[in-house]
């Protein structure tokens, strides 16, 4: 009877125990041999998405080994010049997927089947999904070193864990990872939103930034406000981790109305198919403006995000005249460490009416249909659910620039922007292409295709665009060795590609008339070959390269080296 007992209990205790964590406890190990440290921490608000993972320091450098969280197969390999860069992504028998990106090299073994596959497809970038049973690997088995492949980034390991049949990233953190946080949130602005025809606040009809007053240990306090009518708040939050300097973000966030609930969200997980979503969550107006995100504490209609947890009339609050009102907005990072602003509020009524809108120089853009406008030489066509609601927006085009409208409207999917070229001759429409143009002077090439009367892109955001012209070819020159040189004790043959028009769209390398796997450093424009990977035969070979930018212009280089068998 008593060991009857004893076994009962301990089965109570394995049941409770477990009840505890929705998510496997100490499963994953670190994926570094170093502790972890955090650059960036899940669901942290970064441009049109939420952060998927952990971003774990490197010491500011490349070459740390990178380990295996846990056993499984290598489900899925991608190498690209942007994004992840170089990244892994490692099925585990538990159900959940493992993420490591920004990969300098992969192991040995991954290594030679992912190079197989690159010489298969004659490509660089490439993207493959070995068979179930072609890289099985044992926890703590290094995979990779850490790099800083991926665009322009510094030295990090981008860590992820996703649930392998959804896909959908879970905050890691929620599975044992004890990162040491002591730090309060830092809340920086505090906003208050009319939300409704008739609301206002301090007697005006325009969100109004708060004035901010620290109070205590993660304590605030707004001066006293007078509203009227439905209203929303929002605020810009940081939060930062013992032993490091980087700006991450928070847990989840609460709102308070008179002490009861009104809204609440944490990042758990999230669904990368609602991730650009992020931009009805934030203030996207003030965003890109002041490259700050104010997050809402009230939800529009078409925000679908499952981020929220608990929220009634939309986060809204209806403010009533003569009427005191106490919001709380309650700030949590993942340790607990907590933040409270407090906005007191009067309801007030005003009698000052709302000015009426000038809409003469804008056009309407009904989300329920397709839109075509025109003006001088572009035309734009929004097909219908561009904006996440109907809008109002201007459109000019000069001098083969246009604005469409401004960059502050979020949109849901891409339209199309186009140029009449019909008037122009053969030789003035080689080389043309769509640029978008930020801050006056950056401009990045959009992806352009020209018929007989137009040129015309895709493209994902308002704002500055510009026809121009590239009939310049790339330029391509020998980085470590001369033209008929002896290269017998050289590792790497490099060569430097580089377009300052367009940029550069592929290129094409080869010896002795087979093609050969260069590695790209979008920052040098050096391309590398590992001259291992080839067997040589004889000692002249003749290299050969065909690059080809964005615009269609293209260079050649021939070049000879020798080399003992």
């Amino acid at each position: 009877m008593k060991k009857n007992i004893i076994f009962i209990l301990h089965i109570l205790f394995i049941t409770f125990g477990f009840s505890q964590h929705k998510y496997p406890q100490n499963y994953f190990k670190n994926p570094l041999e170093i502790p972890i440290l955090l650059s960036g921490t899940f669901g942290e608000m970064r441009s049109n998405h939420f952060h998927a993972g952990l971003d774990i320091k490197t010491q500011q450098r490349e070459g740390l080994k990178v380990l295996a969280a846990a056993k499984g197969r290598i489900s899925r390999i991608k190498i690209s010049l942007w994004g992840y860069g170089k990244v892994l992504y490692i099925d585990h028998p538990n159900g959940y997927t493992t993420v490591y990106a920004h990969l300098k090299k992969f192991s040995p073994k991954i290594e030679q089947y992912i190079r197989k596959k690159q010489y298969e497809e004659e490509s660089f970038e490439i993207e493959v999904y070995p068979e179930e049973d072609d890289l099985i690997v044992e926890q703590g088995e290094m995979i990779a070193y850490s790099g800083k492949t991926g665009g322009f980034i510094p030295a990090h390991l981008h860590f992820e864990i996703r649930d392998t049949k959804t896909e959908n990233p879970i905050n890691p953190l929620l599975f044992g990872y004890d990162i040491k946080d002591t730090i309060h949130p830092t809340i920086k602005e505090t906003y208050a939103y009319p939300v409704s025809e008739n609301s206002h606040i301090n007697e005006g009809f325009e969100k109004k930034k708060l004035s901010l007053k620290k109070v205590g240990t993660g304590k605030y306090k707004t001066q006293t406000i007078t509203a009227i009518d439905s209203i929303g708040v929002g605020l810009n939050v940081i939060d930062l981790l013992n032993n490091s300097l980087n700006k991450n973000g928070i847990y989840s966030l609460e709102m308070r109305i008179n002490g009861e609930k009104k809204y609440y969200h944490e990042v758990e997980f999230f669904s990368f198919s609602r991730t650009k979503k992020i931009n009805l969550h934030v203030d996207y107006h003030h965003y890109k403006e002041n490259k700050e995100f104010i997050q809402k504490c009230f939800v529009n209609s078409n925000n679908d995000l499952k981020i929220y947890k608990f929220l009634e009339d939309a986060g809204k609050i209806y403010i009533e005249d003569g009427l005191d009102y106490k919001i709380e907005l309650i700030a949590k990072d993942y340790k607990g460490n907590t933040s409270t602003v407090t906005i007191p509020i009067k309801g007030k009524k005003t009698i000052n009416s709302r000015k009426e809108e000038n809409y003469e120089d804008l056009h309407y853009v009904d989300t329920s249909c397709n839109t075509t406008i025109q003006h001088g030489n572009a035309t734009v066509i929004f097909p219908k659910n561009t904006f996440y609601k109907s809008e109002r927006i201007a459109l000019k085009e000069e001098n083969n620039t246009v604005n469409v409208h401004r960059d502050i409207i979020p949109l849901q999917k891409k339209y199309t922007l186009a140029f009449d070229i019909r008037n122009m001759t053969p030789t003035e429409k080689k080389g043309l292409y769509i640029a978008k143009v930020t801050y006056g002077k950056y401009r990045s090439y959009q992806k352009s295709i020209q018929n007989d009367t137009a040129i015309f892109s895709k493209v994902k955001n308002l704002g500055q665009f510009k026809l121009l012209k590239d009939t310049i070819p790339p330029k391509v020159s020998l980085k470590n060795f001369r033209d008929g040189q002896w290269i017998t004790k050289y590792r790497y043959l490099k060569l430097k590609i580089l377009d300052t028009g367009s940029g550069i769209k592929s290129y094409y390398p080869t010896i002795d008339g087979e093609w050969i796997m260069m590695e790209r450093d979008l920052r040098t424009g050096v391309l590398t070959f590992d001259l291992s990977e080839k067997k040589f035969t004889t000692a002249k070979h003749e290299l050969k390269i065909e690059v080809i930018d964005n615009a269609g212009n293209k260079s050649i280089l021939r070049a000879s080296f020798y080399r003992k068998k």
